[in-house]
């Protein structure tokens, strides 16, 4: 502050004494050649200074003047000491919400092909056989109907050689009792299907799904990796009605997944009414990580079962680290925002690298067209062929040009027998495309004319 302190309102000095207190200024006063009443003035001004702790000096020449600013400036420049407060708190951020991940079998024609799982995957299929399952469905009686799409899903569905087993529910014997009607081993279509059609309905039978699901992981003892669980049953009983025989189904199946049992548990609802035992059957296939499907007539019968046994998938996370299992068909999964590969445990078994799902994003998976489920009775023979790297002309049966600067080995065919015994063609890489050469097949074993196109070809 430079004045010469002349005013006259030296009445107001306990009003500016009120707003010193309240700001505490540091004051740093130079008194200009004050006249009137300079040891008033200058009191007053050495008050203020010393008050905020700065000072005063009396200036009557240039040379002062400076003095007093240099002053002022070598105390702002001064060292000083200073403590810090600090104070913390925890809070609590939410994470993202989810993104969905989902897996589609291709699409040939316009219509959706089936996406059948891999051989070494194991199924456990549990059929109700409990009294209701006589009532009329479609003409015919429930059991029959589940008997005839069981039949077609073991002749025509599920690979050849692939794990089995088949457990029913109860008998008048031991109402609340389950009994393997089907030991686990390979499968076999006809033994599987004769198995099946013994199967007879007791009236006495209750539906102790809780102790079949128990069983499952007895049943598929000798299976290794992932397991599908099919559970067929038309029970509208709702927990803790005792005709569920005292084991609580979502109990088990929470046991299954802490006891470490990687399996993907899906049910058929057949002919089901009852909202509320829908809703229920929906959450116990959720939480086994499969599917809940409502059949109301043969026909979605047959569609259901055979989505429920469709091709398993697992995500996992950039460090490997498995987040989340589904069916192909099925539902979407929920996963966290992040960068996953997702492996599809099919025939052969494919893999997508760097799927990216967003905080409440959704992806959809197709599988390639290539993967298409052949029927037994017919031979697809797929030819692949390039540029010649020596003479840049192109190989015999080359589906397309390529251009001389990118040869490739000519490479001839490339066939594998499956296990269905359909012969399907693995691509190995590059373009590939199916020729008009079928053929009949018998038991996985190549035609004579199958033969003689691949020696035609080279």
């Amino acid at each position: 502050m430079v004045t010469d302190a002349e005013t006259s309102s030296y009445g107001r000095s306990q009003e500016l004494w009120t707003q010193l207190a309240s700001v505490r200024p540091t004051v740093f006063a130079v008194h200009v050649g004050g006249d009137s009443e300079p040891m008033q003035s200058r009191r007053f001004m050495q008050d203020w200074s010393i008050a905020g702790g700065g000072f005063y000096q009396y200036a009557v020449s240039h040379g002062e003047v400076d003095q007093a600013f240099a002053r002022m400036a070598t105390w702002l420049r001064r060292p000083a000491a200073y403590t810090l407060d600090a104070a913390t708190s925890v809070e609590v951020i939410p994470p993202p919400p989810p993104g969905e991940l989902s897996v589609t079998a291709a699409v040939v024609g316009g219509a959706p092909t089936r996406a059948p799982a891999s051989k070494d995957v194991a199924v456990a299929i549990i059929l109700d056989t409990s009294g209701s399952m006589l009532d009329r469905f479609g003409g015919e009686s429930r059991i029959t109907i589940a008997k005839q799409v069981l039949a077609d899903l073991v002749a025509n569905e599920l690979p050849v050689g692939a794990p089995i087993a088949v457990r029913v529910l109860g008998n008048k014997a031991d109402p609340c009792g389950t009994r393997l009607a089907v030991p686990y081993g390979p499968l076999d279509p006809e033994v599987v299907t004769a198995l099946v059609d013994k199967l007879k309905v007791d009236q006495a039978a209750d539906t102790p799904i809780g102790a079949a699901l128990e069983a499952v992981p007895t049943d598929l003892a000798d299976a290794s990796g992932t397991k599908i669980v099919l559970l067929i049953t038309d029970s509208k009983e709702i927990w803790p009605d005792r005709d569920l025989c005292g084991k609580d189904p979502e109990d088990v199946i929470r046991r299954l997944g802490s006891q470490g049992v990687d399996a993907r548990i899906s049910i058929v609802g057949l002919a089901v009414d009852d909202k509320q035992a829908r809703k229920q059957m929906t959450r116990w296939a959720k939480l086994g990580g499969g599917a809940y499907f409502d059949a109301r007539n043969p026909k979605q019968l047959g569609d259901a079962i055979r989505a429920a046994v469709s091709a398993p998938f697992e995500v996992f996370d950039v460090t490997g680290a498995g987040v989340a299992a589904g069916t192909v068909g099925g539902p979407a999964v929920k996963v966290p925002p992040g960068t996953y590969r997702v492996v599809v445990l099919s025939d052969p078994e494919i893999s997508f690298e760097g799927i990216v799902v967003t905080s409440e994003g959704s992806v959809t998976l197709s599988l390639p067209s290539d993967e298409v489920r052949w029927p037994r009775n017919r031979v697809l023979l797929r030819i692949r062929g390039a540029y010649s790297a020596r003479t840049g002309h192109r190989c015999r049966g080359c589906p397309r040009r390529r251009s001389p600067s990118r040869p490739r080995r000519c490479t001839g065919w490339a066939a594998r027998t499956l296990a269905s015994p359909a012969i399907r063609s693995k691509q190995e890489g590059g373009m590939a495309s199916p020729l008009s050469v079928s053929a009949s097949s018998d038991a996985g074993h190549t035609s004579s004319a199958a033969r003689d196109a691949l020696k035609r070809h080279g």
